[in-house]
């Protein structure tokens, strides 16, 4: 009688309740295995409704974000796991894998040491170490790691593939041995193929790379070494082929934001931009902050559809409205670029001319105010604009131009015109993101009086051709971009070389993670570029005793600035620091800044015996 009772209890309550949180659990495991991810991510939260103190839906939460690189949502539920078995080393290590990809070394490196003082042949956090050590660019300590677990395990996959990522900035055809010996030993296991994979890929034998990638996808047909197999087509400009794998890759997950991404990509390349746009904003219905989507949408809206396609209108509404926001919270980058994108994707859009005037009057740009207003006024009839515009133009009393007999946006500054040469990065999320975040440096460049950038994204270029492409453009200087793009962060890395011998002048690093990311750490990488920039100008004019230079108040020049004048030459640049070469033989005079406006300086020249000899275009520098 009490067996019945109980069956009739279990009974009523699954009526009731339905599903218990193991069967739910359950499911959502093999939806993990068929990598439905949406469906998994479902019914693992479903189990934890029922059960919040369930470690193990928790566990593959972490490990399925951990799979599609959603880091910060790994961490979030790895730390919940953590807190229900504290003691768990499968747990603290995995954790300790999640810090390192968040760049939490020194909390991942402490966890994985902990375990290995408790047990010194636990591989996993031995592999766990070896990586962090070569990421943190301790590559003795790394490999001395890996030899160490190769000494016990020979063929550990784990180790080989870090002690192949290990020799390959150092000896490619070691590296190379070692992918192919993890194929040779693994030969049933895909990833051995898929690494070796991208190994070729980056070393551009990209026919091995497909022969790889496809032996990967027949012993395991996964959505990752289909992402891989579709980019590699996208780089071959192989648009037929590369919309075929990304639709078919939608029919498995058509809420992938990333598919939809290089589904737009794949018709830009066949010339279709009708469905490029279209793909590109399902991207972003399923991801509005997604940058990198946004941003390419907004370069095809600009070069292939008319100014007032509806579209263009409703994007550029939407960033001004973004640029208020940012203004609002006194993010300035923010707001000065969502400001200039609203105008670049519809130069119609008079409120946003009208805030971009007044951003100009506050800096004390009044040229720059005036001919906002000009501009704002042909698109529309406001009578009150009109009058507002008369009124500021009678309100600027003094123009240095006017002393000169000159227009002053009329004169070209003496900026650098550096080449900047995109390193092609197959692992990141977005295909063909380093020419995307090269492009925001571009723009983002336009506004510097030292120097611009101009990407060369055309192929990939030579050490010699990068130096010759410099020399063409008259620059001293090029830069190599290196990019990595994840779930929530970039890494970037920014090289200033020298053209004259291809040394590494200065290397520039920024990290940034969340929202804006591209905008935010191209702007901390352009400031620190413009401050290392040596400033360069030339007399326009001379008079008696004074001078006008092609620099002003934009150029960072202040009153009463001190510069050196040496003749007009092409000088070298010092090989540590972007400064010139030159010597007390160049040297023609010195002046001083005595009347400034925003694109113009007057100056003043100090020595007497020095001054008779200066000329026009002769060059300007700080003194030293």
């Amino acid at each position: 009688m009490k067996v019945k009772i109980i069956f009739l209890f279990v009974f009523i309550t699954t009526l009731v309740f339905g599903e218990s949180a193991i069967d739910f659990f359950n499911k959502g495991k093999e939806s993990f295995f068929y990598e439905k991810y949406e469906d998994a991510i479902f019914y693992f939260k479903k189990a934890l409704e029922i059960n919040p103190n369930y470690i193990e839906p928790n566990l593959e939460l972490a490990r399925l974000y951990f799979d599609i690189e959603n880091y910060d949502y790994s961490y979030n539920y790895i730390t919940k796991a953590l807190k229900l078995a504290p003691l768990n080393d499968e747990l603290i290590i995995f954790s300790a894998d999640i810090d390192t990809k968040l760049k939490k070394y020194d909390i991942a490196e402490k966890k994985y040491k902990n375990i290995l003082n408790k047990n010194p042949l636990n591989i996993k956090a031995y592999n766990g170490l070896a990586n962090l050590y070569l990421l943190t660019e301790r590559k003795i300590l790394a490999k001395k790691s890996l030899e160490e677990i190769l000494k016990s395990e020979p063929t550990n996959f784990t180790a080989i593939s870090l002690l192949a990522r290990y020799y390959e900035p150092l000896d490619k055809a070691k590296s190379e041995k070692y992918y192919v010996m993890n194929v040779e030993n693994n030969s049933l296991n895909p990833e051995s193929y898929f690494l070796y994979s991208v190994f070729c890929f980056k070393n551009n034998n990209i026919s091995k790379a497909i022969d790889n990638v496809n032996i990967a996808i027949k012993i395991k047909d996964t959505l990752k070494y289909q992402k891989y197999y579709g980019k590699y087509t996208l780089f071959l400009n192989q648009g037929d082929l590369a919309l075929k794998i990304f639709k078919e890759l939608l029919q498995k997950s058509d809420i992938n934001y990333l598919n939809y991404y290089h589904l737009g990509y794949a018709y830009y390349l066949i010339s279709d931009f009708n469905n490029a746009k279209t793909a590109l904003t399902k991207s972003l219905g399923l991801r509005e902050d997604d940058e990198v989507t946004s941003y390419f949408l907004n370069q095809i809206l600009i070069n292939k559809f008319n100014v007032d396609d509806e579209t263009r209108k409703l994007r550029s509404e939407s960033y001004y409205k973004k640029a208020l926001k940012a203004k609002q919270e006194s993010y300035f980058d923010l707001y000065i670029f969502n400001l200039k994108e609203s105008i670049r994707i519809y130069p119609k859009n008079v409120l946003a001319r009208l805030e971009l005037a007044e951003y100009y009057k506050s800096q004390n740009l009044n040229e720059r105010y005036i001919k906002e207003l000009k501009i704002a006024l042909k698109y529309t009839d406001d009578v009150n604009l009109k009058d507002k515009l008369e009124i500021e133009q009678n309100l600027i009393s003094y123009r240095l131009g006017d002393d000169w007999g000159i227009e002053q946006y009329d004169i070209k500054e003496d900026s650098f015109n550096i080449p900047l040469f995109v390193v092609t990065e197959i692992n990141n999320l977005h295909y063909n993101f380093g020419k995307i975040y090269g492009r925001v440096l571009v723009a983002g460049s336009y506004e510097k009086q030292k120097f611009e950038f101009t990407i060369m994204d055309e192929k990939e270029y030579s050490t010699p051709e990068k130096m010759q492409a410099a020399k063409e453009k008259k620059s001293p200087f090029y830069m190599d971009l290196y990019v990595k793009d994840m779930a929530n962060s970039i890494d970037v890395v920014l090289q200033l070389k020298n053209a004259g011998n291809n040394s590494t002048i200065k290397e520039y690093k920024t990290f940034q993670i969340g929202n804006d990311r591209l905008i935010l750490s191209a702007n901390t990488l352009l400031r620190r570029i413009d401050t290392d920039m040596p400033f360069k100008a030339h007399i326009i004019k001379i008079s008696n005793d004074k001078a006008l230079i092609n620099a002003g108040r934009r150029a960072g020049i202040n009153l009463k600035d001190n510069f050196l004048i040496i003749t007009n030459q092409s000088y070298n640049i010092e090989m540590a620091r972007p400064n010139f070469i030159y010597n007390n033989e160049d040297i023609k005079g010195y002046g001083m800044i005595v009347k400034l406006d925003e694109n113009i300086a007057e100056l003043k020249f100090k020595d007497n015996d020095y001054f008779k000899d200066i000329d026009v275009d002769d060059i300007i520098i700080y003194k030293k």
